[in-house]
């Protein structure tokens, strides 16, 4: 009996902790509110099909990070005609910022870069 109530109780927690979505605005997961934090991305690999990781350094130095690139809504690896068009070689140091949600069930974190946006390559 209470391993049942357990289930339940659970699936009521899962239950409230998917993303909503609103029909009338198309919003899903929102709405978000995200906190910027400027800095420098430093790629350490770059083969398009497989993981591309890049480190994350903010602008004073306090946080340092590291991520996969990912392009599309699906989160794909980036093909090598991709990582070639927007110029990501292992090494490019690029300025980029980190938004980190705050507020929502949006995606945790985001990386935008100054010379480029990764979905270019997907036109």
């Amino acid at each position: 009996m209470i391993r049942s109530h357990l289930v339940v109780f659970a699936t009521v927690l899962l239950a409230g902790c998917w993303p909503f979505s609103s029909s009338e605005s198309g919003m899903v997961g929102g709405p978000c509110a995200y906190e910027d934090l400027h800095g420098t991305c430093t790629f350490v690999d770059a083969t398009g099909g497989a993981e591309v990781t890049f480190g994350f350094v903010s602008g004073d130095g306090s946080l340092t990070d590291s991520h996969v690139l990912v392009v599309g809504d699906g989160g794909t690896p980036p093909t090598q005609a991709c990582l070639d068009e927007l110029g990501i070689t292992a090494g490019l140091v690029v300025g980029c910022t980190r938004s980190t949600l705050t507020e929502g069930t949006c995606s945790p974190k985001v990386f935008s870069f100054d010379d480029f946006r990764t979905n270019d390559c997907l036109n």
